[in-house]
């Protein structure tokens, strides 16, 4: 039963990952690449969050100083979300 249900979760998680994928290129008028605040926005949390979780978050460093740009990928987040929903906290 526990497989099925894993099964299920799995299966409901790729969706929901490619239904927001959806919504972004829908509503996408910009970039791909979103930054702190844009990416907040897109998981419902705050720019605190964003970067206290870059990392985890796929941030990608815009220069190389003490404090980079940092832009996210609308799919990379999306993913990220979709694993939060699974509860598995991948991405």
């Amino acid at each position: 039963m526990t497989d099925r249900l894993d099964a299920l979760v799995d299966r409901i998680a790729e969706r929901v990952v490619d239904r927001i994928a959806e919504l972004c290129d829908e509503r996408n008028t910009g970039p791909s690449l979103l930054d702190a605040t844009q990416a907040a926005r897109l998981l419902g949390v705050s720019r605190a969050m964003v970067y206290s979780r870059a990392d985890e978050l796929g941030a990608i460093r815009i220069g190389d100083g003490p404090r980079p740009r940092l832009r996210f990928d609308r799919r990379l987040l999306a993913e990220y979300l979709a694993g939060r929903i699974a509860g598995d906290g991948s991405r």
